[in-house]
């Protein structure tokens, strides 16, 4: 997640987040007991899965579980699946989608001994990051015994800009297609720290030069705030609020704020199906204005069902 203010400031809200690095079989995190404890708020994503090609798998906090399968690790698991709809490369892809909290999904029923069974025999150990919520706040987790975790708290990286072409930008600024494009371009442009999109009369390669902005700008100093990991909805609210109050107040004249997606997720919004071929974009962006006004947008990739 990034956030990015115009001012030299450290003011930001601080994080007291954690997650956790863990690994070990994937059946230990079906159990009845840490099934009824952490399936409600349980969100976790396979590290280093690749959503074109193998295996891909995440918890959602609604209680699922998901996995996108290739052919051969489809045919291989045994569980029944949805082909998917955009298939990016090979014979094509299937997701599994399992409800952990339903009254079928418990010790003795034919759904639950079947998943364990599979997963069991045909399922090798992952390597996953997590966080559990509840009542928007993150909450310490107990492993099972066959699973390694290390437990992580987001850290706040910052850096100061000078010289700075840094939008101008109101109450009265005109929303329109034109300006978040390119207001998009900028923050990636900064996230990215290609300074010849961002320095002013800094001499510009080809590349840069053919994106440089219609934004009216000025020169100025900002301040940009970074976390890494896997980031609990909480932490992204408690941000966005502090930001709103800051802007309200007038100790800023915007913000920005930015939430840079995991690419091979099997997911993005509302549970469309997320692919990556050329490019896998699964982001979102809230631009906070004086007089409580936002402007929030989305980018995701060309195969991503949502858009």
């Amino acid at each position: 997640m990034h956030v990015f203010v115009p001012e030299d400031t450290t003011e930001h809200c601080p994080p007291s987040d954690t997650f956790y690095l863990i690994k070990g079989p994937l059946v230990a995190l079906l159990g009845p007991d840490f099934l009824s404890k952490y399936a409600k708020g349980l969100s976790a994503i396979l590290v280093g899965s690749h959503i074109d090609r193998g295996i891909a798998l995440c918890f959602l906090p609604t209680g699922k579980l998901i996995l996108s399968l290739d052919k051969d690790s489809y045919e291989t698991l045994g569980l029944s699946a949805a082909k998917a709809k955009y298939p990016t490369k090979g014979e094509g892809r299937w997701t599994v989608n399992l409800d952990l909290t339903a009254k079928s999904f418990v010790p003795g029923r034919n759904l639950y001994d079947r998943v364990v069974s599979c997963l069991e025999e045909r399922f090798g150990d992952v390597e996953l990051l997590v966080f559990s919520e509840t009542n928007d706040t993150t909450k310490r987790i107990e492993f099972p015994d066959e699973i390694t975790a290390k437990e992580y708290t987001l850290q706040t990286l910052s850096e100061v800009w000078e010289d700075l072409s840094i939008p101008r930008l109101s109450a009265e600024t005109t929303i329109d297609d034109e300006f978040l494009t390119e207001m998009n371009n900028w923050i990636g442009a900064l996230h990215n720290n290609i300074t010849d999109y961002l320095i002013p009369n800094k001499a510009q390669d080809l590349f840069a030069s053919s994106f440089l902005p219609v934004l009216e700008t000025e020169t100025g100093t900002g301040t940009s705030f970074t976390w890494k990991g896997i980031i609990p909805p909480s932490f992204v609210l408690k941000q966005l609020n502090f930001l709103r109050q800051q802007v309200d107040s007038g100790a800023l004249p915007w913000a920005s704020l930015t939430v840079w997606g995991f690419e091979d997720t099997p997911i993005s919004w509302r549970e469309c199906q997320h692919f990556h071929s050329i490019s896998g974009e699964n982001d979102y962006s809230f631009l906070i204005l004086p007089g409580d006004n936002y402007v929030m947008s989305l980018t995701v990739g060309p195969e991503d069902e949502f858009s």
